[in-house]
């Protein structure tokens, strides 16, 4: 198992691009920084919100794709993921 571990200070890098808060009438979602990113040779972005609920172990990535459904993955299966820093 490999982890990839972004200081907090990856967040006032100037590698990657910083989103502005999007939001709907119900809630605000908070800034996040992308980085451009590759699951199994597919284009995605690692996201690291200035906010989140989730633990620090959790990685949290966005795609054109739906990935599990892509790689037919389940809960502990492993993928190679190439981020831009």
């Amino acid at each position: 198992m490999f982890f990839i571990i972004f200081p907090p200070s990856s967040i006032a890098s100037p590698v990657g691009r910083t989103i502005s808060s999007p939001s709907t009438k119900e809630r605000s979602f908070g800034r996040v920084k992308c980085f451009p990113s590759k699951i199994n040779g597919e284009e995605a972005a690692v996201v690291l919100p200035f906010r989140t609920h989730h633990e620090e172990d959790i990685l949290e990535i966005i795609s054109p794709l739906k990935i599990r459904d892509r790689f037919d993955l389940e809960d502990g299966d492993e993928l190679e993921i190439e981020v831009e820093i």
